[in-house]
């Protein structure tokens, strides 16, 4: 059995417009000869997923495209509102 090639990657972050704290991410991964969304669909999946678990922060939430390698997991983060940027922030601590 062949293993299984990944051939896109996306990944999607909401954020609050306010704090520019990430309320919900959204990573779609597509493996070889499948259909990868576009960036419309992305967002609409994302936006759709935090009506459900979070409707209240899916009211003012931003979208903000990032590459898919810009988020390490034993990282804390929000967005620069006005670069439009992923940030690391420290821990409190």
């Amino acid at each position: 059995m062949e293993p299984l090639r990944v051939s896109n990657e996306s990944l999607v972050v909401l954020y609050d417009a306010e704090t520019g704290n990430i309320v919900h991410t959204h990573r779609v991964v597509s493996f070889k000869d499948a259909e990868h969304p576009d960036k419309a669909t992305l967002e609409k999946q994302a936006l759709e997923q935090l009506r459900i678990a979070q409707p209240q922060a899916a009211k003012k939430a931003q979208v903000l495209h990032s590459a898919p390698t810009s988020m390490r997991a034993d990282a804390i983060y929000k967005v620069d509102k006005q670069k439009k940027l992923l940030v690391e922030v420290a821990p409190e601590r």
